[in-house]
C-alpha cells in the first residue's frame, strides 16, 4: 500500500449527485483481480432526474468495464446525507469468482457469475435482505422481517406542482433473522428466529457468527444455528439509525465491541468480559471505528471536530489509541491535534480505512497514519464517496466520485484508481526524439484567419465566445453533414469547417459553404475539443500524449510533438490515453503555441505546460506546475487558503488569454510560461470550460478565484457573474444560470427548494483595476453578502453588477455574441421543458430551439426550432452564419439567403 502519486486509471460518473442528499455510491469491493460498485449515474445536474442505478465490474488494474447491470430501484435519493444509510456498503460481497448482491431494494439475494454479470441464482428465502456477509463457502444474510421498507418523501422543487417523487427507504424499527445458506448448494442452513439483531454489528469468524441483538451479544454456531452464549450488554441504550451503529469485530478468538464510550473484548468460546477500556461513541455520522492493525486494536477517534483556524478547535487534542489485543492495556498512542494541520470542521461522513500497516483517514483528503512509526502524512487534493469512502486493495487506492465542493480548485473529481510513486525520465529526457515531421513538413503555410472567422474554441484565445460580425435574425438551414460519433464545436477559417469526432479520434474537415467532406485525419486517441486554425494549418492535442500539426488544405501530417515525458498508457473512461494527456483545443498567443499536458499538479510529476513554434513544433519552454514539496509531501495549507477550505493546487484545461497573461482555470502565467500569481478578472470554469456536467455546486466564472467549502462556493457564486456558459465583449458579461446559490448547511438539501431560478442576465464588467470582491480576498467567508437590487432582477448581489435579468424558459446549452452596435444580439440554443425534473426534457427530447435576444434588454427577437440538441457549447459563428454540432452526430449550418 502507497500514498496516491500516479494514476492507474479513472472512469466515472466524474461527480456525486448531491452533497446534501443520498451518496451517489453505495457499495465498492474487490475479488479476483476485479472491482465490483454499486452507483447512482444519473445527471449530476439535478438531484430530481431519476437515478440511474448499476452494479458494475471492471478491471481491477486496468479499469476497462466488464459488465454493467442496471438496479430498477434503490435506496430514497433524497434522503438526507449525513442520515446514511450505511446498511447499503454491506449488500454486495465478491468471492472468487463469484458475487453477491441484492439487486433491488428489498429484493432477495443473488449470485451472479463474476466474469460475465449472468445471474446463477437467486435465493429466495432472503426476501427484504440488508446484509451480506461471506466465509468458508457459507452466505450469511440479515433480512428484515416484512418490507424493511418505508415510503419516503424528501423537499421537492418549489413552484412545481404535480411533481412527486413516489421512493422508499430502508426502515430501522422492525425485527430482523440471520440467514445462512450453502453458496454451493443453495440450500438454507438454518435461519434465526425474528428478533432485534442491532444492524452492522453481525460478524463471522472460526465457525462462529456474533452480532448485538437488543441488549445482547450473541454467539451462534454456524454449523447448526444453535446460540451457544449470550451476554448482557447496554445496547438499549444506544441509539442505532441509518447512519450510526456499535461496531463489533473478531480476531484470534476474541470478539470486540465499541458500543457507546466503552470497547470491551470477550473471549468467543464463554463470552466472558476479558477486558474495557474507553473508546470514540463513534465516527462523523458513522459507525465507530476501531481497527486491528500491527498486532494492537486502536480506536480510531474521528467523530469530533479537531481543527478549524479561529475557534478553540485550535486546541483539541486526542490520539489515536492502541490497546493489547488480550489484556486492553495501551501500548501506543499517535497525538491528533491542530498540529497535524487539519484543513476541514470535521471528518468525511464515512469510516476510516486501514490497510498494510496504516489507519488512513479522511478529514479533508486522505491521511495516512503509520502505526509503527507515528508519522501522518496529508493528501488533501484527493478524498472517497460519503457514506462508503474509499477502498485501499489491491496495492492501490479506489477512491469512487464525490459531491465534495471543499479544495475544488485542486482535488480529483472521478472514479479514480491510483498507485504510488512510479520510477520516471525526467520532462526533458529524450527531448530530440520528441518532435516528429511529417510528410507536410517544409510545405508553405497560408495567411492568418480572416476577420469574422472562428479560428479556435469558443472563436478567440480569451475564449470569450464572441464575434463582431453579425449574424441575421432570422435564418435557415443551408446545410446538414453527418459525421458521427460526439463532436466537438466546430472551427471555421479559410473557407473550411473542422471538427473532431471525440470517441472516434479523428478530425474532419468540411467546405464551410457547402457542407462537402473534404479530409479526416485519425489520431492516436481521442481529441476532446475543437482544433486551431493557424496559418493554414490545423493543431490540435489529443489525450494520447501528442500535439499534431496538418495542414488545413489537405490533412498530411506537418509535424507531431510528444508532450508526455515518457510514452505510457493507462485507461481512462474506457479507451487507451495518455498518463499525461493534452486537450484538443490549444492557445495561439503573438505567433505562439500553448498547451498544458498532464492530469493534476499533484500526480505522475505534476502539469507541464509548453510553448512552441506553431509552424516548426520546436520547444521554446516548459513549465512544470508541481504542487508536491521537494520531499514529495503536500505543504501545509496556509491560515488563509484553510479559512477558505482551500488548498495550492492545479487541474488542467483549454488555455486563455486577455494578451498580457496565459490562463489555466485559476491559474496564470506570463507570456514567457512563468507561473505568476494573479489578481486579474478573466472568464473560467472551476470545472474547465469543457465539463458538460452542470454539476450543482460549480459554475463559470468572470472573475479571479473560486472559493471552495461547504458554503464558500455559493458566497462566490453570489458575488460574481456566475453561470452554466457565459460570453464576455469589452464592457459586459452575458450569462445563462441561476439567480442565486442558496447557501445551504451541508445536512440540508435546498437545491431549488427555496425558489431560485435560471435567468439570462447581462452584467458589467469590474475591470481588472476593480477591487476583488470580499469572497475572493484572504479574508473569505463562507456567508453570503448582502445582495442589491438590479434593473430588472430583484436578487443581484454587490459584484454581480446586472443591467438586466429575465427568467430562463429553455436550459440553454450554446451561446454567441455576434456583432458589433445596433447589430449586436446574444444567440442562444438549448432544449425546451422543465430540465430540473424531466429526463426527456434534459435531454433535448421535448424540443430543441435557437432563440436570438437583444442585449439591451435580453428580449427575444426570433426563435426557431432546431432538429436536435447541439452538444454543450457547441455553436460557432462566422461569416454571418451559425454552425452546430449536435448530439446526433451532424454538423448543422444556418444563415440567411444564399
Amino acid at each position: 500500500m502507497s500514498r496516491p502519486r500516479s494514476i492507474q486509471w479513472k472512469a466515472g460518473p466524474e461527480y456525486g449527485r448531491s452533497h446534501e442528499n443520498m451518496s451517489s455510491v453505495s457499495a465498492v469491493v474487490s475479488a479476483g483481480g476485479r472491482v465490483f460498485s454499486i452507483m447512482d449515474e444519473g445527471p449530476a445536474a439535478s438531484i430530481y432526474l431519476p437515478a440511474r442505478w448499476f452494479l458494475s465490474a471492471r478491471d481491477a488494474f486496468s479499469g476497462v468495464l466488464l459488465w454493467k447491470i442496471p438496479i430498477e430501484e434503490w435506496h430514497a435519493r433524497l434522503f438526507p446525507l449525513k442520515s446514511g444509510p450505511q446498511q447499503l456498503p454491506r449488500r454486495l460481497v465478491a468471492a472468487e469468482d463469484r458475487v453477491y448482491v441484492t439487486l433491488g431494494l428489498d429484493a432477495p439475494v443473488s449470485e451472479l457469475d463474476a466474469a460475465t454479470g449472468k445471474v446463477l441464482t437467486t435465493f429466495e428465502d432472503t426476501a427484504h435482505s440488508e446484509e451480506l456477509l461471506y466465509s468458508g463457502g457459507k452466505l450469511i444474510v440479515v433480512t428484515h422481517v416484512g418490507p424493511g421498507v418505508r415510503p419516503y418523501q424528501g423537499l421537492l422543487p418549489a413552484g412545481r406542482r404535480g411533481f412527486v417523487l413516489a421512493e422508499r427507504a430502508i426502515d430501522v424499527a422492525g425485527s430482523r433473522s440471520v440467514t445462512l445458506i450453502d453458496a454451493a448448494t443453495g440450500k438454507t442452513v438454518w435461519k434465526t428466529p425474528p428478533g432485534p439483531v442491532v444492524p452492522l454489528t453481525t460478524a463471522v469468524d472460526d465457525g462462529r457468527m456474533f452480532h448485538l441483538s437488543g441488549d445482547q451479544l450473541v454467539c451462534v454456531e454456524m454449523a447448526n444455528g444453535k446460540t451457544l452464549w449470550a451476554r448482557d450488554v447496554a445496547a438499549k441504550a444506544v441509539k442505532s439509525g441509518t447512519a450510526h451503529s456499535p461496531t463489533l469485530l473478531v480476531h484470534q478468538g476474541v470478539v470486540y465491541v465499541a458500543l457507546g464510550e466503552t470497547l470491551t473484548a470477550r473471549d468467543v468460546q464463554t463470552g466472558d468480559e476479558m477486558w474495557s477500556a474507553p473508546c470514540a461513541k463513534a465516527a462523523y455520522v458513522a459507525p465507530a471505528s476501531i481497527f486491528i492493525v500491527n498486532g494492537l486494536i486502536w480506536d480510531v477517534d474521528v467523530g469530533g471536530e479537531p481543527y478549524r483556524p479561529g475557534s478553540n478547535r485550535e486546541t483539541v487534542n486526542r490520539a489515536y489509541t492502541g490497546y493489547d489485543l488480550r489484556t486492553g492495556e495501551v501500548r501506543k498512542t499517535i497525538p491528533v491535534s491542530g498540529e497535524h494541520g487539519y484543513a476541514i470542521m470535521h471528518h468525511r461522513c464515512h469510516i476510516p480505512r486501514a490497510s498494510g500497516g496504516f489507519i488512513i483517514t479522511s478529514f479533508p483528503g486522505i491521511e495516512f497514519f503509520d502505526v509503527a512509526s507515528g508519522e501522518v502524512t496529508h493528501d488533501s487534493w484527493i478524498r472517497g464517496a460519503c457514506l462508503y469512502g474509499f477502498m485501499p486493495a489491491n496495492g492501490l487506492l479506489y477512491t469512487p466520485p464525490h459531491p465534495c465542493a471543499c479544495y475544488t480548485q485542486g482535488k480529483l473529481t472521478g472514479y479514480w484508481a491510483v498507485a504510488g510513486v512510479r520510477d520516471r525520465p525526467g520532462v526533458d529526457a529524450q527531448k530530440p526524439a520528441r518532435l516528429q515531421k511529417g510528410p507536410a513538413y517544409a510545405k508553405a503555410v497560408a495567411p492568418r484567419p480572416a476577420a469574422g472567422e472562428w479560428p479556435t474554441c469558443r472563436g478567440d484565445a480569451a475564449r470569450s465566445g464572441t464575434t463582431k460580425v453579425s449574424v441575421p435574425a432570422a435564418v435557415k438551414t443551408l446545410w446538414r453533414a453527418d459525421i458521427g460519433g460526439n463532436l466537438s464545436q466546430c472551427v471555421i477559417a479559410g473557407g473550411k469547417l473542422f471538427v473532431a469526432s471525440i470517441e472516434n479520434h479523428t478530425v474532419h474537415a468540411l467546405d464551410a459553404v457547402s457542407g462537402r467532406r473534404l479530409w479526416n485525419y485519425t489520431a492516436g486517441g481521442r481529441v476532446d475539443s475543437a482544433p486551431t486554425f493557424y496559418q493554414g494549418t490545423i493543431i490540435f492535442g489529443c489525450r494520447d500524449g501528442y500535439v499534431y500539426c496538418l495542414t488545413a488544405e489537405s490533412g498530411e501530417l506537418v509535424w507531431r510533438f510528444r508532450a508526455a515525458p515518457t510514452d505510457e498508457r493507462c485507461v481512462v473512461y474506457d479507451q487507451v490515453e495518455s498518463v499525461w494527456p493534452v486537450h484538443g483545443s490549444v492557445l495561439i498567443q503573438d505567433d505562439v503555441l500553448w498547451f498544458c499536458a498532464g492530469r493534476s499538479s499533484y500526480l505522475d510529476g505534476g502539469l507541464l505546460v509548453y510553448r512552441l513554434n506553431p509552424r516548426t513544433g520546436e520547444m521554446l519552454s516548459v513549465t512544470r506546475v508541481d504542487s508536491l514539496g521537494p520531499d514529495d509531501e503536500q505543504p501545509p495549507i496556509t491560515p488563509t487558503m484553510l479559512a477558505r477550505l482551500d488548498m495550492e493546487g492545479a487541474k488542467p484545461d483549454v488555455l486563455s488569454c486577455d494578451g498580457k497573461h496565459v490562463f489555466m482555470r485559476h491559474w496564470a502565467f506570463d507570456l514567457g510560461g512563468t507561473s505568476i500569481k494573479q489578481n486579474i478578472d478573466h472568464l473560467f470554469s472551476v470545472t474547465g470550460f469543457l465539463d458538460a456536467s452542470w454539476f450543482r455546486r460549480t459554475y463559470w466564472i468572470y472573475g479571479r478565484i473560486y472559493v471552495s467549502g461547504a458554503q464558500g462556493w455559493a458566497s462566490t457564486g453570489n458575488a460574481r457573474p456566475t453561470g452554466r456558459i457565459m460570453s464576455v465583449d469589452e464592457d459586459r458579461i452575458f450569462g445563462f444560470g441561476r439567480d442565486r446559490y442558496p447557501p445551504a448547511p451541508s445536512s440540508k438539501h435546498q437545491m431549488y427548494v427555496t425558489g431560485e431560478k435560471e435567468v439570462f442576465f447581462a452584467a458589467a464588467r469590474m475591470g481588472d483595476g476593480a477591487a476583488a470582491s470580499p469572497a475572493e480576498t484572504d479574508a473569505a467567508v463562507a456567508e453570503p453578502r448582502p445582495r442589491r437590487a438590479g434593473k430588472g432582477n430583484p436578487s443581484a448581489a454587490p459584484g454581480k453588477n446586472y443591467e438586466w435579468a429575465i427568467p430562463a424558459d429553455i436550459q440553454v446549452r450554446c451561446m454567441v455574441l455576434a456583432g458589433e452596435g445596433g447589430d449586436k444580439r446574444l444567440i442562444v440554443a438549448g432544449a425546451r421543458g422543465d430540465w430540473v425534473i424531466s429526463q426527456e426534457a434534459y435531454e433535448g427530447k421535448m424540443g430543441s430551439v435557437l432563440r436570438v435576444m437583444s442585449v439591451a434588454d435580453g428580449k427575444t427577437i426570433a426563435e426557431q426550432d432546431l432538429p436536435a440538441l447541439p452538444v454543450f457549447d457547441g455553436m460557432s459563428a462566422a461569416g454571418g452564419r451559425l454552425y452546430f454540432a449536435l448530439k446526433d452526430g451532424t454538423i448543422l449550418c444556418m444563415g440567411g439567403t444564399r
